[in-house]
């Protein structure tokens, strides 16, 4: 790029009267003093400002908050190593207590004492008032260092190769580098062009400064910005409005740029060698193989499609580990109350919503916690009551959830009631009000309450269901058997396991293979029953699918689940807490058959508040089948990419049931430990999987453990019976490190063929596993992240000890005679449990406790009014045991 490349692009021009009206025009500076006096920062030594007064010098600036000091650093060192001879700032706009520039030579604060600074930190996130400032900082900061060019990189960047300065050093005004070249293909993925039009053509956090034409931009643009952070922001926030577009259309003295900053929105059309710099907005350390958690679930730029800038990644996670290693404890000063709770969105936009009303009528402010002596005011102006009981902060939690106000529109009293029950777990403040009730017993109107926040989460509205009535109620004794029975899925591996329960037990039934899932479907697995009926014609349904999908099944079936007759639900639920908002399926069933007691154990609190019984179903295993030749065999797993005589471990999932559960990736480390370096002659492992092209990230995250490993080998598809019946049954070891299991189907199986087994020691697989029949891992219980899909929230789960799982795949191969004492004993096991009968005398006995339970109990006309309505949760596929 050279002096003779710069382009103004689309410069608005009106004739010659614009650009007098240009020249003569002076910035307004009422709008920005604020601002501009935030931008004061502490004074550096005085012998670096003395170098620095000729205009020809170039300074960095990068502004950043507290959160991302560690992103901060590595951003001014990677600036460093390309431009030595630049002078360099760094601003953290939240520092309050001077932590975090303390130490660092070049890092600056913004004075702390300032209350505008205090009003807009209370106002908005730090990352919003860092993005307020820029253009003030900037100004600042080369007033204080005296030099004539001042470039502004992100603090999210990696410094690659340096800036084509000299090209640029004799050219004033503000220079601004364009994001693309071209639209997003229209393929899917994020970001898409909507998504461009939001973020903006030019890149907002990357630009140079040239001489007082620059800084005259830069004054215009903080007066865009100056108050507007707090005046506008309900209707229209100025911060994230794309100015820079704005000014490169408007002024004569802004310049754009071909691209040259790389970033997940530009990565398939620039390459990373053709890149100045990189950049990394939300990307976060703790998950590495994600680039940006704005592309979603379906991002466009994918790791394991850039090599080089999976390269880029590994070292960059590396240097930020470091670097926040020596900074242990930094929090967000800006981000909690004196009392310890957090700063939430709501006390945000409630106190900014008072401030400027306050302003604009000359009234006095509301209390803000971040000026000294005003903490406590502001806790006691949060809890006033300002509507009957109910505090400034319920109403405004009202206010800003419809589904909220809609559930608890005529009862303040049952609102202040849900709130103080369930604040703390969703991260909420409730303080007491004044005059409200603190009974916390059970009322008849609390009846809304009990389904807790997924009542809430319901009332957004469930569709009505357009399926009638197949058929009246049937007289004759049996079993319907619904579910997914045909599905290549754990769910439907365990119905079919329940068929033949049924079939041995003698009891008729009959056969609805429900059609809702994506998943493959193989209507030859179910070849062994082709003699059933199909439909309702009998007295009990027995429905086989879990919870969040129990009433979205019946209504599309056009089934009243107990409101019409019998129902029994088969669920599998795989932590200890069973959430709130599956609470109304328990209205569809007269009872629930668990897979396992640590299942039932999970279940029983909630269903027995619902007047539902919940049993431990002792479902069969998987049957012993008869080996196939081992030629043909070992010609089988040559074909899946095996060498011959190569020992191998196995682990087989689905994405959908929630790969964070399944945890692939601790299999991967626990190899990787196992046998750090890759050996000519194995072993290695395999990995089979399902549905992963319905989840990105977490295909993602599997592939970026793996690193580049060519002894870990990944199977993405179905596989027919033979070669899955090959992959499980020739394995040195089948290695599951699950965090949590309502049952654990496939251990079950490969203990079934001889396979000696490696598995977390915890949750529902301990109804079948032990010491002398498997090798089980040692595990910690973890708190359950609120990142987590399904589980966010429920409490606990394990976190199995890596190390000796490593140690036990080590065992597998060192000591072959144990392994195959406790394969024998597990295979032996499962024979003895299969041979009891224990399956068929329980459902015996339920069903006709379930028949006793039905004559005394009145069962409402099956009416439009009553049909199970499909719930928002219900619309989410998970599937268990793949």
């Amino acid at each position: 790029m050279d002096a003779h490349s710069i382009r103004l692009t689309g410069v608005l021009r009106v004739g010659r009267w614009w650009r007098w009206v240009r020249r003569v025009d002076t910035v307004p500076t009422e709008g920005h003093v604020g601002l501009l006096s935030l931008a004061t920062v502490h004074s550096m030594p005085m012998s670096e400002q003395g170098s620095a007064t000729n205009s020809s010098s170039v300074g960095c600036l990068i502004v950043t908050c507290v959160r991302a000091v560690a992103e901060a650093q590595r951003a001014e060192q990677t600036f460093r190593q390309h431009h030595p001879e630049a002078l360099v700032r760094v601003v953290v706009v939240d520092d309050r207590f001077g932590e975090a520039c303390r130490g660092k030579q070049h890092w600056q604060g913004l004075r702390s004492e300032d209350r505008e600074l205090a009003r807009l930190m209370m106002s908005h996130d730090p990352v919003v008032v860092q993005r307020a400032v820029v253009p003030s900082v900037a100004l600042a900061t080369m007033a204080e260092l005296g030099v004539g060019q001042l470039l502004s990189i992100p603090d999210d960047s990696e410094t690659l190769r340096p800036f084509p300065l000299d090209a640029l050093r004799n050219v004033e005004g503000l220079h601004v580098f364009r994001v693309r070249q071209s639209d997003p293909p229209s393929d899917g993925r994020l970001p898409d062009q909507r998504n461009e039009i939001e973020s903006g053509t030019v890149d907002q956090r990357c630009f140079l400064v040239g001489g007082p034409a620059g800084q005259n931009v830069l004054r215009e643009w903080a007066a865009k910005l100056a108050r507007n952070p707090l005046e506008n922001s309900d209707h229209f926030d100025a911060v994230d409005t794309n100015w820079l577009d704005v000014f490169a259309l408007r002024l004569d003295d802004v310049f754009v740029h071909p691209p040259c900053v790389g970033s997940y929105r530009n990565a398939d059309e620039l390459p990373l060698d053709k890149a100045t710099v990189f950049r990394f907005p939300a990307f976060r350390v703790d998950r590495p193989w994600i680039l940006s958690t704005f592309g979603g679930e379906w991002p466009r730029i994918v790791l394991s499609d850039h090599p080089e800038l999976e390269d880029l990644v590994r070292r960059r996670t590396a240097a930020i580990a470091l670097f926040s290693s020596s900074t242990p404890g930094l929090q967000d000063p800006y981000g909690r109350l004196p009392n310890g709770h957090s700063v939430d969105s709501i006390m945000r936009s409630l106190y900014r919503s008072e401030l400027v009303a306050a302003l604009r009528e000359g009234q006095p402010e509301p209390p803000n916690p971040f000026v000294v002596g005003e903490a406590q005011r502001f806790t006691v102006w949060l809890a006033e009551a300002v509507d009957g009981p109910l505090s400034r902060y319920l109403v405004a939690l009202r206010r800003s959830r419809p589904d909220i106000g809609a559930l608890f529109a005529n009862d303040p009293d049952a609102y202040i009631l849900w709130a103080r029950r369930d604040a703390v777990r969703l991260g909420m403040w409730a303080p007491n009000a004044p005059g409200s009730s603190t009974d916390l017993t059970r009322r008849s109107g609390d009846a809304g309450i009990d389904a807790g926040v997924d009542a809430v989460g319901d009332v957004s509205g469930a569709s009505t269901m357009q399926t009638e009535i197949r058929g009246g109620v049937a007289n004759a004794s049996g079993v319907n058997v619904v579910g997914l029975l045909s599905a290549q899925l754990g769910i439907g591996e365990s119905g079919r396991l329940t068929l033949h329960t049924l079939r041995d037990s003698k009891v008729p039934f009959s056969i609805v293979d429900h059609d809702a899932t994506v998943s493959k479907r193989d209507s030859s697995l179910l070849s062994t029953f082709v003699d059933r009926p199909t439909g309702f014609p009998f007295d009990v349904d027995l429905l086989l699918v879990n919870a969040d999908q129990t009433a979205q099944t019946l209504a599309s079936l056009g089934r009243g689940g107990r409101r019409e007759r019998p129902t029994i639900g088969l669920w599998a639920w795989e932590v200890q807490q069973f959430p709130e908002r599956m609470h109304s399926a328990f209205a569809f069933v007269d009872e629930v058959w668990a897979m396992s007691d640590f299942a039932r154990d999970a279940l029983q609190g909630a269903a027995s508040r619902h007047g539902v019984g919940v049993h431990t179903f002792p479902m069969r295993l998987p049957e012993v089948t008869a080996a196939a030749d081992p030629r043909e065999s070992v010609e089988v797993l040559a074909g899946l990419g095996l060498k011959r005589g190569v020992p191998f471990f196995t682990f087989a999932f689905d994405y959908f049931s929630v790969a964070e559960r399944k945890q692939p990736w601790a299999v991967v480390e626990a190899f990787r430990r196992a046998f750090p370096h890759e050996r000519p002659n194995g072993p290695c492992l395999v990995l089979k999987s399902i549905n992963h092209e319905f989840r990105r990230t977490d295909r993602e995250r599997l592939l970026y453990s793996i690193g580049g490993r060519s002894d870990v080998i990944v199977i993405e598809r179905y596989l027919p019976a033979a070669e899955r019946d090959a992959l499980i049954r020739g394995a040195a070891a089948y290695v599951s490190l699950h965090r949590a299991e309502g049952f654990g189907l496939t251990l079950a199986e490969a203990m079934s063929v001889g396979t000696p087994t490696i598995s977390t020691g915890w949750s529902g697989n301990m109804q079948f596993m032990n010491d002398s029949n498997s090798f089980l891992v040692p595990s910690q219980l973890i708190d359950i992240s609120a990142d987590t899909p399904v589980y966010a929230g429920l409490g606990q789960w394990a976190d199995p000890d890596l190390d000796v799982a490593a140690q036990l795949m080590l065992r597998v191969l060192e000591d072959p005679v144990e392994a195959r004492r406790r394969a024998d004993q597990a295979a032996l096991d499962v024979m003895r449990h299969n041979s009891s009968g224990a399956d068929v005398a329980f459902l015996l006995a339920r069903l006709r406790a379930v028949r006793q339970h039905s004559s005394t109990h009145d069962r409402s006309p099956f009416s439009a009014a009553n049909r199970p309505q499909p719930s928002a949760f219900a619309t989410t596929q998970r599937s268990f045991d793949s």
